[in-house]
């Protein structure tokens, strides 16, 4: 019997070791430069030829980042929110109470939003502000339009930022929900809170849908391809929430 070999590469073939200097707590991709957020000041690069570059970006502690492939948008204990992508940064805002930024999201057309304590804000052509019941636990800005969903104790709120007039759509659920995500159809908000589960929205109807039977708190969660899936941590297992028919995850 001849054996045969696959022509398949494995992944551990395809994998190199990085010596990023400090604790990790983030990781993005600008393109096939992978980028990795150091707990204390800096960014490290790791350019496909194997080469490593330290950006210093803040003056301190970096609490929060998030990438959409051309640039990353972080935010510190120095109160800054900056914005970096794969060969220079800049600051985009200073709180002026120089608050903690908590929080950070990208939405579409270049817009971002981060936090500082209960008060949360979007730019995109102009700079708004929104104070939230409580300490903002999360931001994610839905797929299509200027809408930012802001997470805080008791729900979550949606927001317009550029309609003023518009009164906050708040969704009501009790606990402490602390981080927020929004599938990639729009269809759907589901946030992360302080006890093992996640809670969710239908946002056409605002239909709850109770996602419980962790051991742990989920810490970190994300959407295959297309949005068919919802996967999360909070086991030994990796688990997954169906999305893809018009009741989400409800009754499976």
């Amino acid at each position: 019997m001849s054996e045969t070999r696959s022509d398949t590469v494995s992944v551990v073939e395809r994998t190199r070791a990085v010596v990023a200097g400090g604790a990790v707590v983030g990781a993005h991709f600008l393109g096939r430069t992978a980028v990795f957020v150091l707990g204390e000041e800096a960014l490290v690069f790791a350019e496909p030829d194997g080469e490593l570059r330290r950006m210093g970006i803040h003056d301190g502690a970096i609490l929060a980042s998030a990438g959409d492939g051309a640039r990353i948008v972080s935010g510190g204990d120095d109160g800054k929110v900056v914005t970096t992508d794969v060969g220079s940064s800049r600051v985009l805002a200073a709180d002026p109470k120089s608050r903690w930024i908590d929080h950070v999201a990208l939405g579409p057309d270049g817009a971002a939003a981060w936090s500082a304590g209960k008060t949360a804000f979007a730019q995109a052509k102009e700079l708004r502000q929104f104070e939230a019941p409580s300490t903002v636990g999360g931001l994610a800005f839905l797929p299509k339009g200027f809408r930012l969903a802001i997470a805080h104790y008791n729900g979550a709120t949606l927001w317009f930022p550029n309609a003023p007039q518009a009164a906050p759509e708040r969704l009501e659920w009790k606990g402490s929900h602390l981080g927020a995500t929004v599938s990639p159809d729009g269809r759907f908000l589901v946030t992360t809170m302080q006890e093992p589960m996640l809670h969710g929205w239908r946002l056409v109807d605002r239909q709850h849908m109770r996602m419980s039977g962790y051991a742990a708190r989920v810490m970190s969660l994300d959407w295959t391809p297309g949005g068919r899936w919802l996967a999360t941590s909070g086991s030994t297992q990796l688990i997954l929430w169906p999305f893809h028919t018009k009741d989400g995850p409800m009754g499976k």
